[in-house]
């Protein structure tokens, strides 16, 4: 099997993704250990740089070699949730405070090479259906 060109962009987004997803996770987890959060704190660290990246890498991942549309599915939905979790950070933290950091423009990154991959995955997805009614 072959792969196009769109659906190794989109693996490899998808893994780039889990790379800045999970150091992210660590450096969020160091963080908090200072700050004595609670037990949702962690949960909600969790799901956001743990379970909504996994969501885009299993979905790339299944989309990409097993040509399943479901993957595509759980690829958007994945990527949907990644964006809105960075953007409620980004209202309730502020702007002003999350941009200027280096940590904070690498994560940044996850939410950006989500909405990548939702783009490869999508022209990917429209090479295949005009190959199937040829």
């Amino acid at each position: 099997m072959v792969m196009s060109l769109t659906g190794k962009l989109e693996l490899i987004s998808g893994i780039g993704i889990a790379l800045f997803a999970s150091f992210n996770c660590f450096h969020s987890f160091e963080e908090s250990n200072r700050a004595r959060l609670v037990i949702w704190d962690y949960l909600f660290i969790l799901f956001i740089w743990i379970v909504f990246p996994l969501l885009v890498v299993v979905g790339s991942y299944i989309h990409t070699i097993k040509q399943r549309f479901w993957g595509f599915v759980m690829l958007s939905i994945g990527s949907l949730f990644l964006t809105l979790a960075f953007l409620s950070i980004i209202f309730i933290i502020g702007a002003s405070w999350y941009i200027p950091n280096w940590i904070a423009i690498l994560s940044i990154l996850p939410s950006i090479m989500a909405i990548v991959t939702v783009l490869f995955a999508s022209a990917n997805f429209r090479k295949k259906l005009t190959a199937k009614e040829v």
